[in-house]
């Protein structure tokens, strides 16, 4: 009986051991564990007497290149080649610019910046706002919290109730500065 017993327990302990391992193992060499290893990039024909120096893009990678900005809560995404708009750049770099870099399954890379502004559509934009009690001029459209660009000499007070409800709310947006400008010279004889 006792003989039994711990031939029993010597029989679990075993195959407890031998379920450890190969979990051990497995984990090990999955993904969950491992840092992500660089892959080579595609493999280039070099020429004779052409060298690549180490660390560096090769010249036909595809970079899908994505930025996201705060202020305006945009993704703006590219796709280019590391030849034609990152020339000789390597991936310490691209890091120093503030860029995270992702490798891709099709060998392509994807590199993503957060910006704190607006996004490039969005920053020529401008809205009218009001500054304690003059109107002011803000970038961006109406709803983005955009940096104040100028007060104006002119008080909320004195503009009609409907312009002054739409300032108050920021409901005064204007696509570009020369439709601000037309905006303004219709206002100016408010101040």
């Amino acid at each position: 009986m006792y003989l039994k017993r711990f031939g029993l327990i010597t029989i679990i302990f075993a195959v407890a051991w031998l379920v450890s391992f190969a979990l051990s193992y497995w984990v090990a060499n999955s993904s969950l564990w491992q840092d992500y290893v660089k892959k080579p990039f595609v493999e280039q024909n070099l020429e004779i007497n052409q060298a690549q120096a180490v660390g560096m893009i090769p010249g036909s990678t595809k970079i899908k290149e994505e930025i996201y900005y705060t202020k305006c809560k945009h993704l703006i995404q590219r796709e280019l080649t590391a030849e034609e708009d990152y020339p000789g750049a390597s991936e310490e770099t691209l890091k120093a610019q503030g860029w995270t870099i992702y490798h891709n399954h099709d060998g392509s890379i994807t590199i993503f910046k957060t910006v704190d502004k607006l996004c490039p559509e969005d920053a020529k934009k401008r809205h009218l706002g009001v500054a304690g009690e003059f109107v002011s001029i803000i970038e961006g459209p109406v709803g983005v919290d955009g940096e104040v660009l100028e007060i104006l000499d002119i008080k909320v007070a004195n503009l009609p109730k409907e312009w002054q409800e739409k300032v108050r709310k920021g409901e005064l947006d204007f696509s570009s500065e020369q439709e601000l400008l037309e905006a303004l010279d219709s206002i100016d004889e408010y101040e």
